[in-house]
């Protein structure tokens, strides 16, 4: 790395004190290089003299092979300690390096220079910088206010913009079918399309029938006057039940019912003889 081309002796200009000089070089190092404190001396001067005011144009990171390199305009300060050294000049409109490819470009203060910030598009590709219609609040939700994709304050999660889904994966959100829901009162579709509405029955009422269990027993016939164990799921010995005789071998009555956790036990006045069927009704309380 070295400097190829140092001119300070610019036409026109020698033998007289006209400031600042017009220098040039040419140099293969690189820009930081060039601007480290020192960098200019006796030695890569060739004894050329440096002014304080000096103005130098030059071609750095040049490649001799390809001829191409970076043009740059610097002024010259000095230290005691380090020497003359060189300074980027920037115009108050040029941009501050470095910068990064794809970033968005902002103004470095109020002098109208421009730098790079960091900040760069989530999507390269697009065509679109999405701008705030106005001033958002803090734990609302956003919603597009324009076809052009501007966004604005939706209000409150759940009661403007947004709702929460069970699924997302489903294509349609239900909606109420009007107003005039009753607390308690059980929720029924009102359309094809999944519009929701209050179906009027009382959930409680539901609950009810669904604790209520009728059938009609197999032949329990032939085990004596009893009592006899009859199975019945979902029955427990809180649950309230209700047996009468559809038909028996013997004329008999049904003297106890007692519920059990598996069902219920049923005594007979005398024996039912070889057959005997019960029709019963459980009441199952709720757990």
């Amino acid at each position: 790395m070295a400097i190829l081309s140092l001119n300070t002796n610019v036409t026109g200009l020698v033998g007289q004190q006209i400031e600042p000089r017009r220098c040039t070089m040419v140099t293969t190092d690189s820009l930081a290089t060039i601007t480290t404190a020192g960098f200019l001396n006796n030695e890569n001067t060739s004894g050329n003299p440096i002014l304080p005011t000096d103005v130098f144009e030059i071609i750095y990171d040049f490649n001799e092979q390809t001829k191409v390199g970076t043009l740059g305009f610097f002024q010259v300060t000095y230290s005691a300690v380090t020497g003359y050294s060189l300074n980027a000049w920037e115009n108050p409109g040029n941009v501050l390096l470095p910068v990064v490819s794809g970033d968005f470009a902002v103004f470095n203060g109020t002098s109208g220079q421009i730098k790079d910030a960091g900040y760069s598009a989530t999507n390269a590709a697009k065509t679109k910088v999405v701008m705030l219609n106005a001033a958002p609040t803090i734990n609302h939700v956003a919603i597009f206010t324009a076809a052009d994709g501007t966004i604005g304050d939706g209000g409150v999660l759940g009661t403007a913009a947004a709702k929460a889904a069970s699924n997302n994966a489903l294509s349609t959100l239900a909606s109420t079918a009007g107003s005039g829901f009753t607390i308690g009162h059980l929720v029924t579709a009102a359309d094809t399309a999944g519009s929701l509405s209050d179906s009027g029955i009382v959930a409680s009422s539901l609950q009810v029938a669904a604790n209520l269990k009728a059938a009609r027993t197999a032949d329990i016939g032939g085990g004596g006057a009893g009592p006899i164990s009859v199975v019945v799921a979902g029955l427990t010995a809180a649950s309230i039940i209700n047996a009468n005789i559809n038909t028996s071998s013997n004329a008999v009555s049904v003297a106890k019912v007692t519920a059990t956790a598996t069902g219920f036990d049923i005594l007979f006045s005398a024996d039912p003889g070889a057959s005997c069927l019960v029709d019963y009704q459980a009441f199952v309380a709720p757990q």
